[in-house]
């Protein structure tokens, strides 16, 4: 959100512009609350799907640096591979 006066980008807490003061209009309160409620269900059903998960043996799995390393190490492997099949079928 932006403040109508100054054009300043404003928090999503935030009732009046921190830069000139101007209070925010209506609709800016109503999509500052709608932003914040859809947050709220964003992480509920993080956790839920953590505490559910666990118990299913489903593990709640956000992308690491791991997981790419890891993904390029099986496509040098593949890479490799093929590789080695060629050079035997040429030799």
């Amino acid at each position: 959100m932006y403040c109508s006066k100054c054009g300043k980008a404003l928090g999503t807490n935030s009732i009046k512009c921190p830069f000139c003061g101007t209070m925010i209009s209506n609709s800016q309160v109503k999509e500052s609350k709608q932003y914040r409620e859809k947050e709220k269900e964003l992480q509920r059903v993080k956790l839920i799907s953590e505490q559910y998960g666990q118990e299913l043996g489903i593990t709640y799995n956000e992308k690491t640096n791991e997981n790419k390393i890891l993904g390029g190490i099986i496509i040098l492997a593949v890479l490799l591979l093929i590789i080695v099949i060629v050079l035997l079928i040429i030799l």
